[in-house]
């Protein structure tokens, strides 16, 4: 490292420090420690970091005073690269060839790549940075790897409740729930050094047919005197299902229609994400 740092250099360091631990309280002793930059320097530099930032609609800098604080990054993703990115998704989700026999959609290759799952994480991260959750809760498997980008941007832990129990989970709370999709009894299951208690948790899935397992997650985390403020999904399977639910829902696209003969489906942007970005109306 360089013994005396350029602002324009202090100004990129900081900036990525601040992006990959974004969500998570950064004190200022030890950015200057690391960086050896005087800490009323780092205060001016943060100042111009946090003015760009919000300018242009891509975040927050917020600060926390006294013993223990230090500085936070929460990331904003804006209405119009939001809508540019999920018009993209939409159109390859539309791609013939994705429904499989049985009026399933493929999503496999688009929910475990990581540039479609970090924007997803972004989103959610965005719409639910005001309900001041402490942890994300997903199920298994498919809806994990948007469940961490959420829970990264949010800088909080995330929780996987298991369809099975597992040794490695030490002892565990389980219950029996219908699911929405197959109305067979299934098993769910979260050790109980998962959560503390009394946490308030955001759901996240990849997919929401009957509501089933929202409705089993909601019924475990009570076990642990949790409370879910939130739920968001990136396709619900109807928009029906939203009106079942008194907690808010937060989908990105709804899927209208299946053709198993043309092997094509119909999505449109969701109503509560559109209401959320402002956006005129579904596409």
């Amino acid at each position: 490292m360089a013994s005396r740092l350029s602002r324009q250099e202090r100004l990129i360091i900081l900036s990525q420090e601040l992006i990959k631990r974004s969500g998570e309280l950064v004190s200022l002793d030890e950015l200057a420690e690391k960086y050896k930059i005087a800490r009323s320097t780092i205060s001016e530099d943060l100042s111009l970091i946090r003015e760009a930032v919000e300018a242009w609609g891509t975040g927050e800098v917020q600060s926390s005073s006294g013993v223990g604080g230090g500085i936070r990054f929460v990331p904003i993703i804006n209405s119009d690269e939001a809508k540019a990115f999920l018009q993209k998704v939409k159109e390859r989700l539309e791609e013939k060839g994705r429904v499989l026999p049985g009026g399933f959609l493929y999503t496999t290759d688009l929910f475990n790549h990581p540039s479609i799952t970090s924007k997803f994480g972004e989103i959610f991260a965005t719409v639910f940075s005001n309900l001041s959750p402490d942890v994300i809760v997903t199920m298994e498997t498919k809806g994990i790897p948007t469940a961490m980008m959420t829970a990264r941007y949010m800088g909080l832990p995330l929780v996987i409740i298991r369809r099975e129990n597992r040794p490695t989970e030490g002892p565990t709370v389980s219950i029996n729930y219908i699911s929405g999709s197959t109305q067979k009894v299934q098993l769910m299951t979260l050790g109980r050094k998962a959560l503390e208690g009394r946490e308030r948790a955001i759901f996240i899935d990849d997919f929401l047919r009957g509501g089933g397992t929202v409705r089993g997650a909601i019924a475990l985390l009570k076990e642990f005197n949790a409370q879910v403020v939130g739920v968001g999904i990136v396709i619900l399977g109807s928009p029906k299902v939203r009106e079942a639910f008194s907690i808010p829902i937060t989908s990105l696209f709804v899927l209208e229609s299946i053709n198993e003969l043309t092997s094509e489906a119909r999505l449109s942007f969701s109503d509560s994400i559109s209401e959320f970005f402002n956006w005129e109306g579904k596409e």
